[in-house]
Formats: C-alpha cells, structure tokens, sequence
C-alpha cells in the first residue's frame, strides 16, 4: 500500500509539472506574439534570431505576466525613443520602475532634445548654438550697446542642462546626431546629468583658474643675490678696462692710455688747425 500512495504521488507531481510547463510555455508563445506584434507597429527588431523569445523567457523568471508586458509596451509607443528594449520594457513595468533621479534625467534628457529640434541652429563658419537659430537675436547692431536691435526669442535652459550638454560634446553633437549615435549620446548625458551635483560640489572654477603663488627666497638668500650697483667710470683706461671684462679678454701686455697734458693738447689743436688750412686752399 506504502508504495502505491507513493507511485500515485509522484504521478501527481508529475502531472502538476507538466500542467505547469505547458502553461509557461503558452504564456511564453504569447508574449512573443505580443512583442512581434509591438515590433511589426514600431519597427527597429532586435537583429539576432530567438531574441524575442529570450526577452518572453526572461519576463517569466521575474513572473511578470502577459498583461503587465502588454501594458508596459503601450507605454513604451507613447514615452519612449525608438529602437525599444528590454531595459525600456522593464522600466514600465510595475514593481520595476526607474528611480527619481534617473526619471529626472530622461525627462531632461527629451526637454534638450526637444529644444535642439526647434531652437538650436548653425552659422556660416559652423558653429552651433541657440543664438544662431531662427530664434537668435536678428538685426542692425545698436549704436550704444552694440547688441542686435531684436532680442533672442528663445527660452533659457536650467544651468545643469546646459553644462551636461557642454560636457558631453557641445550643441553639434546633440543636432547632429544620428539614429546609431543616439543610445551612446543619451547614456554619457544620464552619467553626466546624475553627476553633475557631485561635480558641482568638489570643482570651484575660482581656484582652478588662479595662477601659482611664487615662492620667495628666505631672506638670507636674497642678500646674497643682489646685483651689484654699477660705479662711476673715473677715466678713459678705466672704461676701456670695463669694456674688455664686458667682451673678450684685454689683450696680453696691453696698459691704459696716458691722460694729454695742455701742452700736447696744445700741439694737437695747431696740427689740426693748418691741416684744415690746406684742405682749404
């Protein structure tokens, strides 16, 4: 009797596994039928073949149901930038949902997005920016201010904005950007977005931008190295001795020239006198 209650117990179990497995299963064939569907409305399939059946197989680890993977792909057509995932299909799904921070980071994430779309435009020498959109400053210079006589009609970003865009690539990168550059541009601008607070409160541009103190010699070291202070020159053979320590080295055996006494200035002047004499005549 023992062994019939047990053969009939693991008849049960076997039968339960089965009704299980084949119930799985089916939830399985559903789900990807779902996703097919969603894929066939949106475009952008994943590539890889079995990838659908994969994502349906994974949802019935977590236990997630048909009509909670229904519900969040309806959600992906109405938020979401294609190509969908499975990260996106997640994050709608209840029990799943993304933190605040990272909600705060999307919603930023379509608000620059959108403003490149309308605002953000190129001038002549390829550089990009809001101010030379449709909606930048226009006209003739103003005489006093120098500014365009119409103002820019463009709304101001939060400043976190803007620096997340500056250090992700600047304005170019976001109105050039491609339907393959989109998922790495949307991931550097999460990080830097989720940063930025930290960045804020370690970085004072103030200090980064100051110039090295000089340091400055103890004092008995800057007696030591002061330069001397020139003395007068009392006669041509001292000069002329200056000059040689200045330049090369005063030839061997050479001696200053002796000071003209009045009566060889004297001479000197009539030679020159009857010379210019001469020149004359």
């Amino acid at each position: 009797m023992a062994v019939e209650s047990t053969s009939k117990a693991a008849k049960n179990d076997s039968n339960k596994n089965s009704t299980s497995s084949a119930r799985a299963s089916s939830e399985a064939e559903a789900i990807v039928r779902t996703l097919n569907g969603f894929y066939d409305m949106v475009g952008h399939k994943p590539d890889e073949l079995g990838t659908l059946g994969k994502m349906a197989a994974y949802f019935l680890t977590k236990s997630i149901t048909l009509a909670q993977v229904t519900a969040a792909l309806n959600l992906c057509v109405e938020q979401c930038r294609f190509p969908v995932r499975l990260p996106d299909i997640m994050q709608r799904i209840p029990g799943y949902e993304v933190p605040a921070v990272e909600a705060e980071a999307r919603a930023a994430w379509d608000t620059v997005i959108q403003f490149v779309t309308k605002y953000v435009g190129c001038d002549a020498e390829g550089h990009y920016g809001p101010e030379h959109g449709t909606h930048g400053a226009w006209g003739p210079p103003d005489q006093l201010t120098g500014k365009p006589e119409h103002r820019a009609r463009y709304p101001q970003l939060p400043q976190r904005m803007l620096d997340v865009v500056r250090r992700t690539g600047g304005w170019i990168q976001y109105k050039r950007m491609t339907e393959e550059d989109q998922p790495f541009q949307q991931k550097r601008f999460f990080e830097e977005y989720m940063a930025w607070t930290a960045v804020e409160l370690v970085t004072d541009v103030g200090k980064l931008l100051m110039m090295p103190e000089q340091k400055e010699l103890p004092a008995q070291d800057r007696s030591h190295s002061k330069i001397p202070e020139a003395q007068p020159v009392s006669s041509l053979g001292t000069l002329r001795a200056a000059k040689s320590m200045d330049g090369s080295k005063a030839a061997p055996g050479a001696s200053p020239l002796p000071e003209l006494t009045p009566q060889r200035k004297a001479e000197l002047r009539r030679h020159l006198d009857e010379e210019l004499a001469k020149r004359g005549r």
